[in-house]
């Protein structure tokens, strides 16, 4: 009997902290949807795109290329500064095949001092 009693315990103590279990993860979750917003692109004619990591380098560039002036390459080779006019630069980025564009100055931290600037 008292192995039962013990199961029992532990089994409502896993769903006892599934309600703040869930409650933490949409915290979390809305916290990151705000940080991730405030990095995006602000419209100033410059934006850095992430392609695909599956990409090759070769391929990433291409597609920045197509979409404006490549002004520098990130840390990880699918992280690519794009410059251009800023109308429609965001469109024309995500139609190349980008994912995800950031903000370059809140993406600071993606440049190593080994990308390649112009």
């Amino acid at each position: 009997m008292g192995g039962a009693r013990h199961g029992q315990g532990e089994e409502s103590a896993r769903h006892g902290a599934g309600p703040y279990l869930a409650a933490c993860a949409a915290i979390l979750g809305g916290l990151a949807l705000v940080v991730v917003a405030g990095l995006g692109p602000h419209g100033d004619g410059r934006v850095v795109a992430v392609f695909p990591p599956w990409w090759s380098q070769a391929r990433a560039l291409r597609a920045a290329a197509s979409v404006g002036l490549v002004g520098a390459v990130g840390g990880v080779r699918n992280v690519i500064l794009i410059k251009g006019d800023s109308a429609g630069l965001e469109r024309r980025a995500n139609a190349a095949g980008a994912l995800l564009l950031l903000d370059p100055i809140a993406s600071i931290g993606c440049a190593s001092a080994g990308g390649r600037h112009s």
